[in-house]
């Protein structure tokens, strides 16, 4: 798979995460205030899955070794890197927007003086667009935690290379338990035919 297919892979499921984690928070918006650990941790939870799961698919693809289709472990952190850049974007547009919106000035309509807007507006902005890029992980970004800014930032490196290394080796968790889940074995004494 060509770098360009994987990273628009991984956006969109980033994308389709963000939109999932918007669209819960609405009906769960008082279960999110009541206990909100618990709402972040099932909404984080999801966002690792599904980055994990695009990492997986592209080197599941990968294995088939076809045209076009060949296991390549660099593309994987290449795919992984690249999809990171627009974090990284936003997170650089956290760090500096205090200095970049210090002294601006708007022109009063009313008498042509010149009116400042408050740093702060730029710092809020800036970290709205952060969260919101990463919704399914805001609630474990405390408001000025800077390591917590970072940390979530990383689950994209760290799942898609993972999920691609997995993904070679069709190696799936789901296929493996999931019979075992929804079915139930069978007991030893009915397979005997029920004699002791």
């Amino acid at each position: 798979m060509t770098v360009f297919k994987g990273v628009r892979s991984v956006w969109l499921n980033h994308i389709v995460a963000v939109l999932i984690a918007l669209i819960c928070s609405i009906p769960f918006s008082y279960i999110s205030r009541l206990i909100p650990t618990i709402y972040s941790s099932i909404m984080l939870f999801i966002y690792v899955a599904i980055i994990y799961s695009s990492g997986w698919n592209i080197g599941k693809k990968d294995s088939r070794r076809i045209p076009g289709y060949y296991p390549n472990v660099k593309r994987a952190v290449i795919i992984a890197l690249v999809s990171t850049s627009i974090t990284v974007a936003l997170l650089i547009f956290r760090v500096i927007a205090p200095y970049i919106f210090d002294r601006v000035y708007v022109a009063n309509p009313l008498n042509g003086s010149q009116l400042e807007l408050a740093d702060s507006g730029g710092m809020i902005a800036a970290n709205v667009l952060y969260r919101l890029w990463l919704y399914p992980c805001a609630g474990f970004m405390p408001d000025g935690n800077f390591t917590a800014y970072v940390l979530m930032g990383l689950i994209i490196p760290v799942f898609v290379p993972l999920g691609y290394i997995v993904g070679l080796r069709r190696f799936s968790v789901i296929e493996k338990f999931y019979p075992k889940l929804i079915y139930k074995p069978k007991d030893k004494d009915e397979n005997s035919g029920g004699n002791k």
